[in-house]
């Protein structure tokens, strides 16, 4: 994962991973546990986009995929060194931890 950011001005959580392998793979079955909750990144509480791409359902190899979820779209109180794991299709995962930016 790339990084895990949480705007203070527009309360959004914003993660950015690149696929690093050569599977590609369908966006909608990636899950996002951000602290103890699962965000389904293909849900209505998450805005995907692959290298800018908001249409396109695939993750191939070398991109990036960029999922924003609204803080009042979690029960979690996401804040500097919340705990974010991305979790794709085929069980690999990465994790990082938030990084508080402000707009």
């Amino acid at each position: 994962m790339t990084n895990a950011t949480d705007d203070t001005g527009t309360d959004t959580l914003t993660v950015n991973a690149t696929n690093e392998g050569s599977v590609g793979l369908v966006v909608a079955d990636a899950t996002l546990v951000v602290g103890n909750e699962y965000v389904d990144v293909g849900g209505p509480n998450a805005t995907t986009t692959v290298d800018g791409d908001g249409d396109t359902a695939l993750w191939l190899g070398d991109e990036t995929l960029r999922v924003e979820v609204a803080q009042n779209d979690t029960a979690t109180t996401i804040e500097e060194g919340t705990r974010v794991v991305l979790v794709v299709e085929s069980g690999v995962r990465d994790a990082a931890t938030v990084t508080e930016v402000s707009a």
